[in-house]
């Protein structure tokens, strides 16, 4: 029948709009998560941006970033458009981070529409890093710029690159429809006997992300960048409940820091609340970071921290004390953080709430009731034959204040009693 027809198209396009988007979860109090609205919402992961440039040119920036193109007048005919894409990937390929070689940007994607151009187009962005001054780092070691058509590479050097303190500018000759490009520090392989690190001030980026509005009980996320690109939200895919991965989880960035490590080395990172109402528990308050895991991963780095409130105090916007030390307890960075307000709602309810006092007196006041009992059917094994099953869309976590919500997660196959 058409309507048959029509819910069965529905369903498809459910999923595949489903599937095209990765799932993420709004709220971020990962231990108490009902207690946040839109726990389930799916929303965009990566921030990149498309536009259209004419003949007379213009310039097309990465949001909160300083990540640009720049296109020169004429660049394409006149009545042609050329359609740019441009995406900072975080992650830049393990490839191009070892003994010798560290990245210092992140991995630029860059689309093109039209190759029919008459003029080049300029790449401006930060580094992070910059070479010593000293005659032997700077004959050992060089800043070069890299292409490629493939995210892995291989990678080919761009002559055409001018690099002013901390700024790089690369011109873009050899164009293609899809280019990843990225900006690195190499050493002379063939003579050098150290680490790039050694002849370079290098620069990491800090920042802290947790969610939207503080709960009773939260997550902060401690990321480590080796790029000056900090982003606005973050994107966490490795959060585990009860032994099975979580859909990717958005968080929010709350401040950030940057300060200058020598060489790789052990870190420790220790995140203390500087207000008595909250806490990080004792054994959650350090973690390391190993000298491998630095110098290799050319990816991300996070670690998180679980706060929680005390003694149901009320909830609040609080400070809390971040801490990066290196061996023998040497400082390498310290900052504060403040955290964001509560949820409307919450505050609203703390408001609105009578003191102890008057919550006693209602009490005492108040008529004796006779409550119902309320009888819940009795669990028993029984042999069923199931003929039909069903693929879970998204996940749902049991909510302690519905007591029979079946719990299970995105993929998870269902046998289906009834219509």
């Amino acid at each position: 029948t058409e309507n048959e027809a029509f819910q069965n198209q529905r369903e498809a396009y459910k999923t595949a709009w489903l599937n095209q988007r990765q799932l993420a979860r709004s709220c971020l109090d990962l231990n108490v998560i009902n207690q946040g609205p839109g726990w389930a919402q799916t929303q965009s992961i990566e921030t990149h941006i498309v536009c259209k440039v004419n003949c007379e040119g213009g310039s097309v920036q990465l949001p909160d970033s300083d990540i640009a193109v720049h296109f020169p007048e004429g660049h394409v005919a006149l009545g042609e458009f050329q359609e740019v894409g441009l995406q900072a990937i975080l992650d830049s390929p393990p490839s191009l981070n070892d003994e010798f070689s560290t990245s210092l940007t992140p991995l630029i994607k860059l689309t093109l529409s039209n190759l029919n151009t008459t003029e080049a187009i300029l790449l401006e962005m930060k580094i992070a890093a910059e070479i010593k001054k000293d005659p032997f780092s700077q004959v050992m070691t060089e800043i070069v710029c890299l292409c490629s058509c493939n995210k892995e590479g291989p990678f080919e050097k761009i002559n055409s690159c001018y690099i002013y303190k901390d700024t790089v500018q690369v011109k873009l000759t050899d164009l293609s429809h899809l280019m990843y490009i990225i900006v690195v520090a190499q050493t002379n392989t063939v003579n050098s006997l150290v680490s790039v690190w050694e002849y370079i001030h290098r620069k990491l980026s800090v920042g802290i992300y947790g969610p939207k509005h503080i709960h009773p009980s939260f997550t902060v996320v401690f990321a480590l960048f080796y790029h000056n690109y900090v982003p606005e939200k973050l994107t966490v895919c490795d959060i585990k409940r009860g032994g099975k991965s979580l859909p990717p989880v958005i968080f929010q960035l709350w401040g950030k820091q940057t300060f200058v490590l020598e060489k790789p080395q052990d870190l420790s990172i220790s995140v203390v609340s500087c207000d008595p109402d909250f806490e990080v528990k004792e054994e959650e308050q350090r973690k390391e970071i190993k000298e491998e895991k630095l110098k290799g991963s050319g990816g991300v780095i996070h670690r998180h921290f679980p706060f929680s409130i005390i003694c149901n105090r009320k909830i609040h916007i609080f400070v809390f004390r971040v801490q990066i030390k290196a061996p023998e307890n040497n400082l390498a960075c310290q900052f504060y953080i403040t955290t964001p307000e509560p949820p409307p709602k919450l505050l609203m309810s703390i408001t609105n709430k009578p003191n102890r006092i008057e919550k006693r007196k209602e009490i005492k006041s108040a008529p004796l009731l006779l409550l119902p009992t309320v009888k819940y059917p009795t669990f028993q094994d029984k042999v069923l034959n199931i003929t039909r099953y069903g693929t879970a869309l998204k996940t749902v976590l049991r909510q302690s204040k519905i007591d029979y919500l079946l719990e299970y997660f995105k993929g998870d196959t269902i046998g289906i009693l009834g219509e």
